[in-house]
Order: structure tokens, then sequence, then C-alpha cells
């Protein structure tokens, strides 16, 4: 019998891939509202999603892996994979810390952002790029995060 406290700490563990991908969907949101006509009413909006799951994403992950990843490192490197670890999540954790206060910046911008600074193309175009890097980013720690977990299914015996 599956016992309800790992139910709850897996999901809870999981969660922050979730508000990852809110980060992601505010991004998107973000750069079509820079670039086809700016509402600084919804970039407020997107801003402040950006600001909100940036840093949920951010505690949640951080509470993982203080709390939980040491036992999942153990199994990695023992494994197969091991690079799995030693290069992608000691890659991944750099780009996490920065990609989180890339998150809040750009969050910043948009919470922020007038209708004089929108009719200006040059800060349109920065949010607009700024956005494109946050959705690479989060794609590719999303895909790094792939990575991680075959190291462990491996570590595990499975395939």
């Amino acid at each position: 019998m599956i016992k309800t406290q790992n139910v709850i700490i897996t999901l809870a563990a999981s969660a922050h891939v979730f508000t990852a991908i809110l980060v992601m969907i505010g991004a998107i949101l973000m750069f079509g509202e820079s670039l086809w006509g700016g509402s600084p009413k919804r970039l407020r909006i997107y801003g402040t999603v950006l600001i909100v799951f940036g840093a949920l994403t951010y505690l949640l992950a951080g509470w993982w892996y203080v709390l939980y990843y040491s036992a999942d490192k153990a199994i990695i490197t023992g494994g197969e994979m091991a690079w799995a670890h030693t290069l992608v999540m000691e890659t991944k954790e750099h780009i996490f810390i920065s990609g989180f206060w890339f998150a809040i910046v750009l969050g910043i911008f948009g919470y922020f952002a007038t209708e004089e600074q929108l009719n200006n193309p040059y800060y349109r175009k920065t949010i607009a790029l700024l956005s494109i890097m946050l959705v690479l980013g989060v794609l590719l720690l999303e895909g790094m995060g792939g990575i991680i977990i075959a190291g462990l299914k491996l570590g595990l015996g499975g395939v």
C-alpha cells in the first residue's frame, strides 16, 4: 500500500515543474503582448504571473533539492548515467538560479510598463527578447530534468 505522505511529498516535489510551465506561459503571453500591441494592464497581469510563479517555483524546487535530492543523487551517481548529476544537474542548478532572477526582472518590467514605454519599439523588443530567452530557458531546464530522471531510473535498475 502506498503511504499517503509519500504521495503528498511526490506531488509537492513535482509541483515546481507545473509552476515553471506557468512561468513559461506568462512569458509567451508577455512576448505576444509586447510585439502585437501592448496593454499595460495585461502586461501587469503577466508580470505578476512571472513574479508569483517564478518565486513559487524557486521555493518548491529548493525545498525538494535541499530535503530530498541527496537520496536521488546517490542513486544517480552510482548508476550508469552518473554524468546526469555531475554534468546535467550541476549545470541545471546554476541556470535555475539565474533563471529565477531573470523571471523576476522580466516580471517587474511587465508589471511597471506604461503606455509611453509601450510606444517605444526598443522597450517592446527588449521585453520580447527577454521573454523568448526565458521560454527557452524553461524548456532547457525541463529537458535537463528529464535527463536527470532517466539517470535515476537507470540507477534504480529500470529502463
